[in-house]
């Protein structure tokens, strides 16, 4: 027997049992979190357009309204024009939010800013206008940013 230096067995990237660098673990929730944030926005903003372009032709769709055969009588104006009102500020406020959420997405992505990436991963599991799928990448997003060597990794 030779009297070697004892010589430790090189360890896979990411420790023992492999899974790569925290940059690698991250990528796949933040482009997650950022295409569900990026949906939402464009949803938040088609409805406040919707809604916009319906104030401007409130007057033509009330009469459309009375003229249909067999129908009820349409609600008064005021409350149509409020209800219109109040679907264009919650696409303004989503948006937002929305915005927000992707900005977080790629500070998650650049393991920049751990509580604005924990925001962000939160916002898109709330369930908006279009896509469902935010609960499943929120949740990814957060059990991997959760991890030791990820959590550690943010700046």
């Amino acid at each position: 027997m030779t009297n070697m230096p004892y010589q430790p067995v090189p360890q896979p990237p990411g420790g023992p049992t492999g899974g790569g660098n925290a940059a690698q673990m991250i990528s796949g929730p933040a482009i997650g979190v950022i295409v569900v944030a990026t949906l939402n926005l464009l949803a938040c903003i088609g409805i406040a357009i919707f809604y916009a372009i319906f104030l401007t032709n409130i007057d033509s769709f009330m009469e459309q309204m009375a003229k249909q055969p067999g129908a009820q009588a349409p609600p008064p104006k005021d409350q149509v024009v409020m209800g219109a009102y109040f679907w264009i500020g919650i696409g303004i406020v989503g948006a937002l939010v929305n915005a927000l959420a992707i900005f977080g997405g790629i500070q998650m992505k650049g393991l920049k800013s751990y509580a604005l990436s924990m925001v962000a991963s939160i916002v898109v599991m709330i369930p908006c206008f279009c896509c469902i799928a935010g609960l499943p990448v929120g949740i990814w997003a957060l059990m991997t940013m959760n991890k030791p060597e990820v959590k550690g990794a943010f700046r």
